[in-house]
């Protein structure tokens, strides 16, 4: 019973992480004063507008032709290499920024997760790895971002 509890909680606070990890970006580009123009997470979800972006919001359940796509968010007038190379340096730290901030928010929030609801199942150490790796797995487009981002720079 203890270990069905461990593996539900465990579940829910890692499709839980996905929607901190997109709103992680969108929030950081608001503040940044980018036009965030779509906030998707999963396929076929819950569809409305506010403050001018497009959200559809569903369950990040990773397909087979798909694994890695549960979710991004899309900034407005960001499409090629030659958008990004015309905004000015601090416009692409504040990129850089936002892009970083799905990846920190989500480990931050499976860190607390962990100590509040696992700790006691494994090794503190284990289960820190285990945690920085999914978040770093779900931030593999942020980071590539971030690269294209800084080579301009």
């Amino acid at each position: 019973m203890r270990l069905a509890k461990i593996v539900c909680c465990g579940i829910l606070a890692l499709v839980s992480s996905l929607y901190i990890h997109e709103f992680g970006h969108y929030s950081m580009a608001k503040l940044a004063g980018f036009d965030v123009s779509e906030f998707v997470i999963g396929k076929n979800g819950f569809e409305f507008v506010f403050a001018g972006t497009n959200f559809s919001i569903g369950l990040p359940i990773p397909t087979f032709y798909n694994p890695k796509l549960m979710g991004y968010v899309k900034i407005r007038g960001i499409r090629t290499l030659e958008d990004i190379k015309s905004m000015t340096v601090l416009r692409k730290l504040f990129f850089i920024f936002s892009a970083s901030f799905g990846f920190l928010s989500q480990l931050l929030f499976l860190l607390v997760c962990y100590y509040r609801i696992f700790s006691e199942f494994d090794g503190k150490v284990v289960g820190c790895l285990y945690i920085f790796f999914f978040c770093l797995m779900c931030s593999e487009t942020d980071f590539i971002n971030i690269l294209l981002v800084s080579s301009t720079l």
